[in-house]
């Protein structure tokens, strides 16, 4: 329950932003990483009708690292919710 918790909390926050300034439109919505808080972060945002997603990954990220072994069909997951996976340039790093 911990992480749906922070990530709901994130969104409220990013939602509670947004609403300060009229002219605010996203145009995506990044999330760094594709672990488990950050494949739980593009589900939500796709609840939410948020903008269109993209999540970054190290450059060799695989779905046979340790951060998403449990999760073992983390990209079909990404594309079956139309977000965009984006290597980052440096291998290991987001």
């Amino acid at each position: 329950m911990e992480p749906t918790s922070v990530v709901a909390k994130a969104w409220e926050q990013v939602e509670r932003i947004g609403a300060r300034g009229a002219a605010w439109r996203p145009r995506v919505a990044l999330i760094t990483g594709a672990g488990p808080v950050g494949l739980l972060a593009a589900l939500l945002a796709e609840l939410s009708r948020a903008a269109p997603r993209e999540v970054l990954v190290p450059a060799d990220w695989d779905e046979r690292e340790p951060a998403v072994a449990a999760l073992p069909r983390a990209a079909e997951v990404l594309a079956a919710i139309e977000t965009r996976v984006l290597a980052s340039k440096e291998q290991g790093r987001c």
